[in-house]
């Protein structure tokens, strides 16, 4: 598997604002290829990893990094407390942030994001 620049993977918006960590961005896709390589698999898969970084950066108003990954396989599709469409649409925890968030910051109801 070969490394692709980050301008590839990424919305060119996002690959501006993520330039300065290009270096740390492209030695995690090492670490992940490594983990292929050795037969152990990550969620969620590679295709996702870098998802979120493929929408406009300049209409993102919240991003939510490090939420643990859905454990079950084709679950985990690379956005915070978002599933596979075959899957629930809103998971327990999405739905439980979004009530507590509403009342301080007017929030509305989830929206799918697919």
């Amino acid at each position: 598997m070969t490394a692709r620049p980050l301008s590839e993977l990424v919305e060119q918006g996002w690959a501006a604002a993520l330039h300065p960590v290009a270096d740390q961005v492209a030695q995690m896709g090492q670490f992940l290829r490594a983990e292929i390589a050795a037969g152990r698999k990550y969620l969620p898969a590679g295709p996702n990893v870098l998802r979120a970084f493929t929408f406009p950066f300049d209409q993102v108003r919240v991003l939510i990094v490090g939420q643990d990954p859905y454990p079950t396989p084709g679950h985990a599709v690379g956005l915070s407390f978002s599933v596979a469409p075959r899957f629930v649409r809103y998971r327990a925890a999405w739905t439980t942030s979004s009530r507590s968030t509403q009342p301080t910051w007017g929030i509305g109801s989830p929206r799918a994001v697919i």
